[in-house]
């Protein structure tokens, strides 16, 4: 039996030895060549880095994050240049990255704490330029063609004493602050720092202009692509914000081209505002949920309305909201207008 003994030993040998050749990475990955097939995914079998890859604009350079659980020894960011890794270093908890064609690039850490977390730049050749903790959660980050500038957006904290800000900062060293402001609303994608200001785009097709002082001197919208999708949320989100900024002095002359391509458009609201994921609350319907949401939004197209003083569409649309839910918050404005002394469309106005 001693043969026995023999070949099941041979066999453990051979296991470890292939789980420690799997989970050990050379002393010295660079070099290694690496298959890029384009997805967002990557698999570096050769130092067995399994993990999420961001592409720089032209796809020279990719940046490939390992992120594990919090406290795993073994989540590392691998910059790869031309199909072949350039350097690899290791953080805590990589979670989102960007990268240029100049080969900078940006990560956001969020460490090991249920808050918080540090954001990293890093030169073409691996070197650490920045490193930096904002006191909140990160969410997205970037950096800018020729390693000159990166940002970072943040999250608002739980208890949400800290607003979630857009910081733009410097890459060549000595890395400074060049601007810092509120995030604006929506999923922050990508900001342009062109001397003088900061331009900022978000996933939701909007984009806002700031000064350095962090004063919001302009936005736009991507309404026609709402229009032509004919999706109701994107609709009703630029409704709100047409609203909240114009009010402010935000909006100039485009504004009233704005409003009319969305009281012109106000059928796509007119549909059914159920989607997937919705569960009823307790004690309501679905037409009764369903109702409340296209009160609040013909309240919205009311008071774009009053914005560009057409009375007619603003006195249909409240009329509207009042006969979805009554308790929309328009009784009195409407009363007011139809008795010609509307005065500010902003004042609030409680259930009634």
């Amino acid at each position: 039996m001693w043969w026995v003994a023999g070949i099941l030993l041979l066999a453990v040998v051979f296991w470890l030895r292939a789980r420690l050749s799997h989970d050990r990475a050379p002393r010295d990955p660079r070099g290694c060549l690496v298959e890029l097939d384009g997805s967002g995914f990557i698999a570096i079998e050769r130092i067995g880095l399994y993990g999420r890859v961001f592409y720089s604009r032209s796809g020279k350079w990719a940046l490939a994050l390992e992120s594990g659980s919090a406290g795993r020894s073994r989540n590392r960011v691998a910059s790869i240049c031309e199909q072949r890794v350039a350097w690899v270093r290791s953080l805590e908890r990589p979670a989102e990255g960007a990268i240029s064609d100049s080969g900078y690039c940006v990560v956001n850490d969020w460490g090991e704490g249920a808050a918080g977390g540090t954001f990293f730049a890093f030169s073409p050749q691996g070197e650490e330029l920045i490193r930096a903790s904002f006191g909140t959660n990160l969410m997205s980050c970037g950096c800018d063609e020729g390693g000159a500038y990166c940002w970072c957006a943040t999250r608002p904290s739980r208890d949400g004493r800290v607003r979630p800000e857009v910081i733009v900062l410097s890459i060549q060293q000595p890395a400074v602050e060049i601007a810092r402001f509120a995030s604006p609303y929506g999923t922050v994608c990508g900001v342009v720092y062109d001397g003088n200001c900061v331009e900022v785009k978000t996933a939701e097709q909007a984009e806002y202009v700031f000064s350095l002082a962090g004063e919001m001197l302009s936005i736009q919208f991507a309404i026609g692509e709402a229009l032509r999708s004919r999706s109701w949320s994107e609709l009703s989100w630029i409704a709100d914000l047409i609203v909240k900024y114009a009010l402010s002095g935000v909006l100039h002359e485009e504004t009233e081209q704005l409003i009319r391509a969305v009281l012109d458009n106000s059928d796509i609201l007119e549909g059914d505002l159920r989607y997937k994921g919705w569960t009823e609350r307790e004690g309501e319907t679905w037409l009764e949920i369903d109702g409340r949401h296209k009160a609040r939004i013909q309240r919205t197209l009311g008071e774009l309305a009053m914005l560009i003083a057409d009375r007619d569409a603003a006195v249909a649309h409240w009329r509207k909201a009042l006969d979805y839910d009554p308790k929309v918050g328009v009784k009195r404005k409407l009363a007011a207008l139809l008795r010609d002394d509307y005065q500010d469309v902003s004042a609030s106005e409680g259930s009634s």
